[in-house]
């Protein structure tokens, strides 16, 4: 099992992802090398049935690593607006006392006061006020 990727391991590979020769890298199984596009020798691997897997396993690192990082951003995108929606939704849906405008008999937020629009807004999702607490 792998650990989480920390803030700082991602740095360093990117670092590493941007220090790296250009791609695409290849596997050159006649002359036992991994090649950069113009031909130039990058790393020597045997001749052996693994060798050459793992050749091409490095061969091909150098356009899985960026793909990789840029599928990482676009899934934390999603994450953070799919958090985003859902704290929008429970601000809007589970709140139902406003202190500036009073009870709400649907449980949703009707007006677009600050508070409405803090809990909207907030990180912490708000809690439901029931019935019996509420004062008009």
């Amino acid at each position: 099992m792998t650990t989480p990727l920390t803030p700082k391991r991602e740095q360093e590979i990117r670092a590493r992802d941007a220090a790296a020769t250009p791609g695409p890298w290849s596997a050159n199984e006649p002359t036992g090398f991994v090649v950069d596009p113009t031909g130039q020798p990058l790393a020597i691997f045997g001749g052996g049935l693994q060798d050459r897997a793992d050749a091409a396993f490095i061969a091909h690192a150098r356009e899985d690593v960026p793909t990789l990082l840029a599928e990482i951003e676009r899934l934390r995108s999603l994450v953070a607006n799919a958090r985003l929606q859902a704290r929008n939704e429970v601000a809007g849906e589970v709140v139902a006392y406003c202190p500036d405008h009073g009870y709400h008999d649907t449980c949703r937020i009707a007006c677009h006061c600050d508070i409405a629009d803090e809990f909207r807004n907030s990180s912490v999702a708000p809690t439901c006020v029931p019935v019996e607490e509420v004062t008009r």
